[in-house]
């Protein structure tokens, strides 16, 4: 057994447990299992498991356990300039199987600009693609991220797309404000664009009332799509513009809209 006080530990990554930069607090460790306390300034966070690069932070604080097969995390909060939340929750491991997530995140505010270092590897290839090269300038506020069920399971739908709880659950809200976005091949950029948006299970919907693009300005806007977890989900759109006829026809005729 070790217990011990640190200020300003590194430790590399290891198999299933992250690795840190700069980290101060406690540590208890014994063969089968350990805790980590931390409270921490300027610190880095690499957990291959979860995330695509190093995260950084301003400041770091919380709880960590883990055992052979769980890591635990408690009250876990975290900021610097481009993003502040924080996180509970779980992730049991099984050699046999995907891991099994429990995760509940609060994420006040997140900068569209950087946020591709924080999105988790629990999203698909193709979402975090379109999250990489869609959402490029603005902001996130008030966003609820909530996980729970097998990874191999994720988004938790069944032959219909429709949520199936004996799966699991994946519920994201949100708000953005003053974005800029590039949904697509074909679609017109949507300049200083606020919404609401959600996910529950394979479904997204979003909801704006304000926004620009090729001179037209939203009034009211409804998107949805109903299975994003599919190889080539469908875009549906419902909405208002207010703008001259000659610019609404100007979207029509440089958008896929044309084809439909």
């Amino acid at each position: 057994n070790l217990k011990a006080q640190f200020d300003k530990l590194s430790l590399k990554s290891f198999e299933d447990l992250p690795g840190f930069e700069n980290l101060s607090g406690s540590i208890h460790l014994s063969n089968k299992d350990g805790s980590l306390k931390f409270k921490s300034t300027d610190v880095s966070l690499s957990y291959n498991k979860l995330f695509r690069e190093q995260l950084k932070f301003r400041d770091l604080h919380g709880d960590l356990k883990w055992t052979e097969n769980y890591l635990i995390f408690k009250s876990i909060s975290f900021n610097n300039e481009f993003i502040n939340g924080s996180i509970n929750g779980s992730i049991k491991y099984n050699n046999q199987k995907a891991p099994y997530l429990d995760i509940q995140a609060s994420i006040p505010f997140i900068d569209f600009k950087h946020a591709k270092t924080y999105y988790p590897k629990t999203i698909s290839a193709e979402s975090l693609h379109w999250l990489d090269t869609s959402l490029l300038e603005g902001s996130l506020e008030n966003t609820l991220v909530a996980i729970k069920g097998s990874a191999a399971d994720f988004p938790f739908v069944d032959e219909n797309n429709q949520p199936d709880p004996n799966k699991g659950s994946f519920i994201v809200t949100t708000t953005g404000k003053n974005t800029l976005i590039e949904y697509g091949t074909g679609w017109p950029v949507v300049e200083k664009f606020d919404f609401n948006a959600s996910i529950n299970a394979g479904t997204f919907e979003l909801t704006s009332k304000k926004g620009q693009f090729l001179g037209n300005t939203i009034k009211d806007l409804k998107t949805t799509i109903p299975a994003i977890a599919i190889e080539h989900p469908i875009l549906n759109i419902q909405g208002t513009l207010n703008s001259p006829i000659r610019e609404a026809i100007k979207f029509i005729n440089n958008s896929p809209v044309k084809e439909s």
